[in-house]
């Protein structure tokens, strides 16, 4: 399963994204993969790492890439949630419930952008993006995100 961040405004406190899943299509009329749209995004505020950067110790955004996604269990939420592996300058990014940008200091929140730095349905949006990965590696596929922009 891949899905795709696209980061469409960039701003001095959060950056907002959108979020969608690629889809394979079987059809007799058509093949191929078809992006659907799955929820918004609101991360730290972007800004462009340079070549050797070792660490953040800020809250930035994530750089771009495509890196693989897994569950793991988050001891200070006490939760189990989306997490991004090996990217680069982070040890741990994830992917949080939340309603505003300052809720968190690595990663992002998902749900509905509602207004300036601001999302709603975040808890049910992150339930059903955690039921898509576990569909995904059940079937034997790796889950991936591509970070654009």
């Amino acid at each position: 399963m891949e899905l795709i961040l696209e980061r469409i405004e960039k701003t001095e406190k959060f950056t907002l994204g959108r979020l969608s899943v690629m889809q394979r299509v079987d059809d007799e009329f058509l093949a191929g993969e078809v992006k659907k749209y799955f929820c918004d995004t609101i991360e730290p505020k972007y800004v462009k790492m340079g070549y050797g950067t070792k660490r953040w110790r800020k809250k930035r955004a994530i750089p771009s890439g495509r890196y693989p996604m897994v569950i793991t269990y988050d001891k200070r939420r006490d939760k189990w949630l989306p997490q991004l592996l090996k990217v680069r300058c982070y040890k741990t990014v994830r992917i949080y419930v939340g309603k505003k940008v300052t809720s968190f200091r690595h990663g992002m929140i998902i749900g509905q952008y509602y207004q300036k730095g601001r999302i709603v349905n975040s808890p049910t949006t992150v339930f059903n993006l955690k039921k898509l990965i576990v569909e995904a590696k059940r079937q034997g596929e790796g889950v991936f995100i591509t970070v654009k922009g």
